[in-house]
């Protein structure tokens, strides 16, 4: 089938499966999520009506989906920040390579191995039934804390539990980054009078901005995937203070079946997070230019 003298043709017979999939499962999806975002479809019925602009106009007026925007961003810009500087304090701290350090790296690494429904599970128990057994037997108060049903700090809950998960991920991007700075740099560093923090501000972190740029990146790539994790754990509770985007617009979908509705939702959460990807990416090419 292949034709050796014709190589366009033969890189078009091997992307025809991937464009195949690629158009079922992502392009058809996508076109039918913006029509259906127009229209007040309840996801079964074979005919409907278009609201037109209704749907967009509804979202901006409905408390609850701000408050889960709020949610989003508020956990995201903590997470992001937090995961990044405890990574980089590890990636510090274990950058030798011993015996010791790469033990302690795949234990910081292992949670990554865990999907988030299992991890979400694990946690509920740990800090629902465990936590109570454990204050019924001891009378500490740190037992007594509600950490998943408290509206006041479920948030700090789950960004603890997110960075237990990716702290580890993070870490072997930023220890990769700086056992990739050539020695010579550092000698004559040393040589000018540069160590301790000195040597970290001006010489380490200066050259690891494309390892920072990919963590962060990723950081708050993992960040709206946290789907899976709030269903298992919090379940958007209490009431709907850890209510995600993610998980607003699924029960938007399936629990109360207003799919138009749901995918207006869904094509705005996208235009922000293209928006505040873009501008990222601006920030920190622009400090790469300048570390370079």
């Amino acid at each position: 089938m292949l034709n050796s003298d014709n190589k366009r043709w033969n890189f078009f017979l091997f992307a025809i499966p991937f464009l195949i999939m690629y158009t079922m499962f992502f392009l058809v999806p996508m076109v039918m999520g913006f029509w259906y975002a127009f229209t007040d479809w309840d996801g079964m019925a074979t005919d409907y009506s278009f609201v037109m602009l209704d749907n967009f106009i509804r979202c901006f007026r409905d408390e609850r989906f701000l408050h889960s925007f709020a949610f989003t961003f508020e956990y995201s810009a903590i997470y992001t920040v937090a995961v990044n500087l405890i990574s980089l304090l590890l990636a510090v701290c274990l950058v030798r390579d011993n015996r010791r350090n790469r033990f302690l790296r795949s234990v910081f690494f292992a949670p990554n191995v865990l999907n988030l429904a299992t991890i979400g599970f694990m946690w509920q128990f740990i800090l629902g039934t465990l936590n109570i057994g454990l204050y019924r037997k001891t009378g500490w108060k740190i037992f007594e804390i509600s950490w998943l049903n408290d509206k006041n700090i479920v948030l700090y809950t789950v960004v603890l539990v997110r960075i237990w998960v990716s702290a580890g991920y993070n870490m072997i991007i930023y220890i990769a980054g700086i056992q990739g700075i050539d020695n010579s740099i550092r000698e004559a560093a040393v040589m000018d009078g540069a160590y301790g923090m000195g040597m970290f501000r001006y010489i380490t972190l200066p050259l690891i901005m494309p390892a920072i740029t990919s963590g962060v990146f990723l950081s708050l790539i993992n960040s709206l995937k946290i789907f899976p994790l709030l269903m298992t754990l919090t379940q958007g509770g209490p009431g709907y203070y850890s209510e995600s985007v993610s998980l607003n617009i699924y029960r938007e979908a399936f629990e109360t079946y207003r799919f138009g509705y749901a995918s207006a939702k869904a094509i705005l959460f996208t235009v922000v997070i293209l928006i505040i990807t873009g501008i990222q990416l601006f920030f920190f090419k622009k400090k790469e230019d300048e570390a370079v």
